[in-house]
């Protein structure tokens, strides 16, 4: 799958070969961004750089030098080819809320992932009013996510796919979940939700897996 970078907005953007996958790319750019800490001390790890995957395949690396870059840098992208993208992994990265509005100019987008951001209820607000019709995959996990962001959730239709691993979705979110009626797969492990709340989620009519 070739990758690509975006040096500059609105710069051309070189052709490289390579043959990894969409994840691969993105974990080597997630080791790539490691620098040392002292030992014992855990330290989140921020990568220089997010992935982007448009519709033909095309794999494109987008700036994350601190959380003005990255909201600058993919609002430039998704002026030029938003309407291209696939998928988004902004796992790690310094998006803002203010970043993540920019969505909207993405109509095609099926997967993203927000995983360890900090990315709040507010982020969730401006993303399920941006109308992400096609949006099947969405990863929130170890966010501050809570019950509010989770009445957005609600109302994204076409979620497929929802991890909530690790964030402050709790039981009150229960009957907002349950509005996912083409829910698959749903994970819950470590989040505020009670055994009460997971129960009534788990008689969602399409459901294959509950966690």
């Amino acid at each position: 799958m070739p990758m690509q970078e975006l040096a500059e907005p609105g710069a051309a953007a070189p052709e490289e070969s390579d043959t990894r996958s969409f994840r691969e790319q993105l974990l080597d750019s997630l080791r790539d961004s490691q620098v040392g800490a002292d030992q014992g001390e855990p330290q989140r790890v921020i990568p220089d750089q997010i992935l982007v995957r448009e519709r033909n395949g095309q794999t494109f690396s987008i700036s994350n030098q601190n959380k003005h870059s990255i909201d600058q840098n993919l609002g430039a992208y998704l002026d030029q080819r938003g309407n291209l993208v696939n998928d988004i992994d902004l796992s790690g990265s310094t998006i803002t809320d203010d970043g993540l509005a920019q969505l909207n100019k993405s109509p095609h987008l099926a997967t993203l992932s927000l995983e360890n951001t900090s990315i709040t209820d507010a982020g969730l607000q401006a993303l399920q009013k941006s109308r992400p019709t096609r949006l099947a995959e969405l990863n929130l996990h170890s966010t501050s996510i809570g019950d509010e962001g989770a009445k957005a959730l609600g109302k994204i239709n076409s979620l497929q796919k929802l991890n909530l691993n690790d964030t402050y979705v709790s039981c009150e979110s229960a009957a907002e979940l349950k509005n996912l009626k083409n829910l698959q797969v749903l994970s819950l492990d470590y989040s505020a939700m009670a055994d009460a709340g997971v129960a009534e989620l788990a008689n969602l009519r399409n459901l294959r897996s509950l966690s």
